[in-house]
C-alpha cells in the first residue's frame, strides 16, 4: 500500500488518489496555487496538524485500495 508523505507535492497526491481531495477540502486547501506546495509547507502555511492530515490521508488512500464488496 502506497504512503504519503510530508514531503510529497499536494497536486501529486490528489493525481495520483484523486480520493484525497476530499481530505484537502475538509481542511480548507483547493488547488489555486496548483498543487505545488509540499504537504508539509501547506499544514505549516493553513495552520492545521501534519500528522492528522498524513493520518487522513493514508486512510483515504488505503479506504479506496480496498476491494468493494
Amino acid at each position: 500500500m502506497a504512503s504519503i508523505t510530508s514531503d510529497m507535492r499536494v497536486g501529486e497526491i490528489v493525481r495520483n488518489w484523486p480520493e484525497t481531495m476530499e481530505v484537502f477540502r475538509s481542511h480548507g486547501l483547493n488547488l489555486q496555487c496548483g498543487g505545488t506546495h509540499s504537504v508539509a509547507f501547506a499544514a505549516g502555511k493553513h495552520g492545521f496538524d501534519l500528522n492528522t492530515i498524513l493520518a487522513e490521508l493514508n486512510t483515504a488512500v488505503g479506504a479506496a485500495a480496498l476491494p468493494k464488496l
